[in-house]
């Protein structure tokens, strides 16, 4: 077996614990540094991008197993969107937001957390677009924003913009009516 193999064995049956290990440091916006913070979010959201890569191929998906991964899922994402959106390490914007609550919105869409806190994702990914400097980026968020707010059915679309400044609860709206990219 090699080496990687053998990191992704041991991070798999080990992953409750490294998580509750980095929950401190995830939730502790305005404790620690927020350069720390951000950099245990993004640790934490490429740890789901692992769980939630779409296909199941990815060795920590399989090591870990489908119906834990949605529960590892189903637990740390309330945890993660509390401390985002990044206030500091912003080349963690895109596995942050386009990888890991991309993923999450495009293969976990039947998840009742997804549902349960979409109004926190679009929150998060809104307050996130004034600070992604990368073009291509932004545009990825933008079209995730978009996906969040057309592709859930059921789902009151005023619930999510709660909390957005009317400012930005109309760029949504022109977002969704394809009227801005």
């Amino acid at each position: 077996m090699s080496n990687d193999a053998n990191a992704v064995t041991v991070l798999g049956s080990n992953l409750s614990a490294v998580l509750q290990e980095m929950r401190p440091y995830v939730e502790g916006r305005g404790t620690f540094d927020d350069m720390l913070v951000d950099n245990a979010c993004s640790a934490v959201s490429k740890i789901i991008i692992s769980l939630t890569d779409g296909q199941g191929s990815s060795g920590l998906s399989q090591t870990v197993g489908g119906a834990n991964c949605i529960n590892i899922v189903t637990s740390i994402v309330p945890i993660l969107l509390s401390s985002l959106p990044l206030q500091s390490d912003h080349e963690e914007d895109g596995p942050v937001y386009v990888q890991c609550l991309g993923n999450i919105l495009q293969t976990q869409p039947t998840i009742p957390i997804v549902v349960q806190h979409l109004s926190r994702i679009v929150y998060v990914l809104v307050k996130a677009i004034p600070e992604i400097t990368d073009d291509a980026v932004r545009k990825s968020v933008t079209m995730r924003i978009k996906y969040a707010c057309t592709r859930f059915q059921g789902v009151d679309p005023q619930s999510l913009v709660q909390g957005l400044t009317q400012e930005e609860s109309n760029w949504v709206g022109r977002i969704v009516s394809g009227q801005e990219q």
